[in-house]
């Protein structure tokens, strides 16, 4: 799915060179050794793809910041309770700092600046 949602991000606002995968350890376990397993395979594309394990808004705050200082970098937000109950803070920050932001979860799009990408039930959030 990371993938996929990597050259979404790509079409979307072309450039990407880093994607953000952005989640909370504790209340979604499974994306450590989804992103093992996806860094061990052959690559795809040229994007590095890193995580930002987060437990607080400010390690939240703080990610979004450093993206949002990152030309062509990315903001993959992981299917995760904590980051749906952040949501507002999330939308806040990568809207002030100009970060594209990719969900599967329809509450960023609906209740966010998140254009929805086309045939998909993902959205994103463009600042060109």
């Amino acid at each position: 799915m990371v993938g996929k949602w990597i050259n979404l991000l790509g079409d979307v606002k072309p450039g990407l060179s880093r994607a953000v995968l952005m989640f909370n350890p504790d209340t979604a376990p499974f994306f450590d050794p989804y992103y093992r397993s996806f860094k061990a395979a052959p690559q795809q594309s040229a994007v590095e793809v890193d995580v930002a394990h987060v437990r607080t808004a400010g390690e939240i705050e703080s990610t979004i910041a450093r993206l949002g200082n990152e030309q062509n970098s990315r903001l993959i937000l992981g299917s995760d309770i904590f980051l749906v109950n952040m949501r507002d803070p999330i939308i806040k920050l990568a809207n002030e700092r100009g970060v594209l932001t990719i969900s599967a979860y329809r509450q960023f799009v609906a209740e966010g600046p998140m254009d929805p990408i086309p045939g998909t039930l993902v959205g994103a959030q463009v600042h060109m």
